[in-house]
């Protein structure tokens, strides 16, 4: 059986294939990108990032490489292909810091492999937050950023053996639990190291956070994805400027695009431009495109600027599982009806009811 895909959110996917300068195929994760690049001239860039390895292969034997795309790519197998193209590279050290801040072990093999210290970007590395970055750190210490280093949480370890170079600035965004314990244990010791404005920020400073409301920035903490319960309680705390980007202000966001177009002059600042950076948006788009909530300004911001986040992107081309099921159960149960009451086989169960004493008018009362 062919299943007919369904999407969660199909007026802002086709909102965006038909106004987009992009081939929806480079798109929609789930189309096939590799059929369709045996037939047609591909984007050189979009495919490079395409992540399956038969796209990697291709890659390797004949199809043109992107290296803009292909830093991007979250392959683990790519590393022959970046020894094949980086050194052909007009501005290799533009792809140096894009690789410094890759979390694609292939990658930061290549950077731990060639040893060139002069292109890589420490100040990336030093913030990128996964082990194979924070294993290079730990062997070249003297060139890392500690500015930057200060906020990785899993640079931990690290930072825990270097505490006199704790930049506590950055520090207090650091949300490892073994960086709240020393967060906590400072509060006692130095509370003058501590930087509310940063720890405003931390997902993981809440209780913190909680009993020093006099001290925090009130745009990061409505940054804070955590932190929703204590906006809802003390609203002078909103920025709304800054809860526009909080992934976890979905129901808030929706009062404000409420009272935008019912033109409260509260919300008339609230910018379309800015809620299509913020990862869960999708949802919220969708419902306002439903409710014709939108205005043209709004349809030109989300054309231009949804599809500038991979999260976004991502959730554009979200499936309907649920009703995908209930489409193929539907499928089913025709497929299974015509075979069950075929009329060859409704003729023999009529035949059995009338040589066993019934007459055609009972058989169609008791079997339909």
């Amino acid at each position: 059986m062919n299943e007919t895909l369904i999407y969660k959110y199909p007026l802002i996917k086709e909102l965006i294939e038909t106004n987009s300068r992009i081939n929806p195929i480079y798109l929609n994760p789930h189309a096939n990108l590799i059929e369709f690049s045996r037939h047609h001239t591909v984007d050189a860039y979009r495919f490079s990032r395409h992540p399956s390895n038969k796209a990697v292969e291709m890659m390797m034997k004949s199809k043109p490489i992107s290296l803009q795309g292909l830093v991007f790519n979250t392959n683990t197998k790519i590393g022959p292909l970046l020894e094949k193209v980086l050194w052909r590279s007009q501005n290799p050290t533009y792809y140096w810091k894009l690789m410094s801040q890759s979390h694609n072990p292939a990658i930061l093999e290549f950077i731990e492999k060639h040893k060139y210290p002069d292109e890589i970007i420490w100040l990336y590395l030093s913030q990128n937050e996964c082990e194979d970055a924070v294993r290079i750190l730990e062997k070249n210490q003297d060139k890392i950023d500690w500015y930057n280093l200060s906020k990785n949480s899993f640079a931990i370890d690290i930072l825990k053996k270097n505490t006199d170079k704790i930049s506590w600035s950055t520090f207090c965004c650091n949300s490892n639990p073994k960086a709240i314990e020393m967060i906590e244990q400072m509060l006692i010791e130095d509370p003058s190291k501590i930087d509310f404005e940063s720890l405003s920020y931390n997902p993981n400073a809440i209780h913190i956070i909680s009993q020093h409301l006099d001290k925090v920035s009130s745009y990061r903490l409505s940054l804070n994805p955590n932190a929703m319960d204590i906006l809802m309680q003390h609203p002078e705390l909103i920025d709304n400027n800054a809860i526009i980007h909080n992934p976890s202000a979905m129901p808030y966001l929706e009062t404000l695009m409420a009272g935008r177009l019912n033109f409260d002059p509260e919300f008339q600042d609230f910018s379309m431009r800015h809620l299509t950076y913020n990862p869960n948006c999708v949802p919220l788009i969708e419902k306002m495109l439903a409710a014709n909530m939108l205005t043209e300004e709004d349809i030109r911001c989300i054309k231009e600027c949804l599809l500038e986040t991979d999260e976004a992107a991502a959730a554009v081309y979200e499936l309907d599982y649920k009703a995908m099921s209930n489409v193929r159960s539907k499928l089913l149960y025709i497929e299974l009806m015509e075979k069950a009451l075929h009329p060859s086989r409704v003729r023999k169960w009529l035949d059995y009811h009338c040589e066993n004493g019934g007459d055609i008018d009972d058989f169609f009362e008791l079997y339909f």
